[in-house]
């Protein structure tokens, strides 16, 4: 077998070269890998594998486009190595429409239990609403404006079996600078239940855009 099969960028294998969802099933205490799919070094303290020299925001999830989708869905995302996340959507459709959000576990939407309050404002218009007990979350709205909205999500310990608190603000120009929306999202799914993924959708027509997953680095 020539050298070149097996050392280098060629070698059949890479010890602790793996991916954040093909790590070690029985790692020991400092043990180092580099994962593909993050980019990382991670070690395992003894109870959870944690990113080496990290520091503020690592990504978990890369950008994703979505185009003319209902729904969108991200599994295998939240995980013990963070306790709290942040969702960061660029929600491109030019029509008047609304994003929600649902919290998954083993591939399956959770659809109850969702409790919010909601204070919008478009320049000096300002207006709020109390939702308990829905099928979904708000996260942001676009209404017919010439430019992306931006929704940014902030979930806390949605992997924890325990009431996943969030927060949301959404933004966005509603055309030539003429007003500026802009609206607060915060509440809890009060289910006790450890989620591993979520669901953007919306209630009607589609969305198009892009969504990244990032951890709040311990």
């Amino acid at each position: 077998m020539p050298f070149s099969s097996v050392l280098g960028a060629s070698s059949v294998i890479k010890p602790g070269v793996c991916t954040s969802t093909t790590r070690p099933s029985v790692p020991y205490e400092g043990q180092l890998i580099y994962e593909t799919d993050t980019d990382r070094v991670a070690s395992y303290n003894g109870s959870a594998w944690v990113y080496t020299h990290s520091s503020g925001l690592v990504v978990v999830k890369s950008e994703t486009a979505f185009s003319t989708a209902s729904s969108v869905t991200a599994d295998g995302v939240f995980t013990s190595s963070y306790t709290n996340y942040m969702v960061i959507v660029r929600y491109e459709t030019n029509t008047t429409n609304s994003v929600f959000f649902k919290l998954r576990v083993s591939a399956s939407s959770a659809s109850t239990n969702y409790n919010y309050q909601t204070l919008a404002a478009s320049d000096t218009t300002l207006a709020g609403a109390r939702s308990t007990s829905q099928t979904s979350a708000f996260a942001g709205t676009y209404t017919n404006g010439a430019f992306p909205s931006l929704i940014t999500m902030t979930l806390c310990g949605p992997q924890l079996a325990a009431s996943t608190q969030f927060s949301a603000v959404d933004s966005h120009n509603l055309g030539a600078f003429t007003a500026i929306r802009y609206g607060t999202t915060v509440g809890n799914h009060s289910t006790a239940t450890a989620y591993d993924g979520i669901e953007l959708l919306v209630t009607s027509g589609t969305m198009t855009g892009s969504y990244t997953i990032y951890g709040y680095s311990k």
